[in-house]
């Protein structure tokens, strides 16, 4: 991606309605703009009030993602200023839209963003990181154990064929992806 491109990639979020049983489409940031009246404090900037222990959690992930990323491809993103912005920074960006959410699933969580990022900001949630390339859920696996996550976890699949697996359709409070073309169909199927 050159410079002229947005710093923050679309991150899609829907929010499940478990009263209703029904999947919402609640917002889309993009260019780091929230739309959709989405329920946000502005006063809470996603950078902002971050603790020490999140950002050694961070530091980890990252120098993790570049340690791996040398013998296998997780990102083309590899300088610190990118993996800041374009990683941690757009992952951030959703945690306001979670508020309350207890389970997140992760579709396409790659080198682990926005999912692990999430996992430490919200602690007491639980996180499903889902990929279908076995190396990356290789690394979020190792990240998982390193980080001490103790409510995350990582699975190998294709988001098509974990839609109809009774385990997984309709159990979340929230689906995210950044990375995954045909996300709505994926999800509302």
């Amino acid at each position: 991606m050159g410079h002229a491109q947005s710093l923050s990639r679309p991150l899609n979020l829907l929010k499940h309605d478990i009263r209703m049983g029904e999947t919402q489409p609640l917002s889309v940031v993009k260019g780091g703009v929230f739309r959709d009246n989405c329920p946000f404090r502005a006063a809470q900037h996603p950078v902002h009030g971050l603790r020490f222990v999140q950002l050694a959690d961070f530091a980890g992930h990252a120098a993790t993602l570049l340690d791996w990323n040398k013998r296998t491809n997780l990102t083309r993103i590899v300088s610190p200023e990118g993996i800041a912005v374009r990683h941690f920074v757009d992952s951030l960006a959703v945690v306001p839209l979670l508020d309350g959410c207890k389970t997140v699933i992760d579709l396409g969580s790659g080198g682990g963003f926005p999912g692990l990022v999430l996992a430490a900001m919200m602690p007491e949630s639980e996180i499903v990181l889902v990929d279908s390339v076995r190396k990356k859920v290789s690394f979020l696996m190792h990240l998982i154990r390193a980080r001490q996550h103790q409510r995350v976890v990582a699975v190998h699949a294709r988001t098509t064929d974990l839609a109809a697996h009774p385990d997984y359709r309709k159990r979340f409070a929230a689906v995210v992806s950044r990375a995954m073309a045909d996300f709505e169909e994926t999800v509302l199927a």
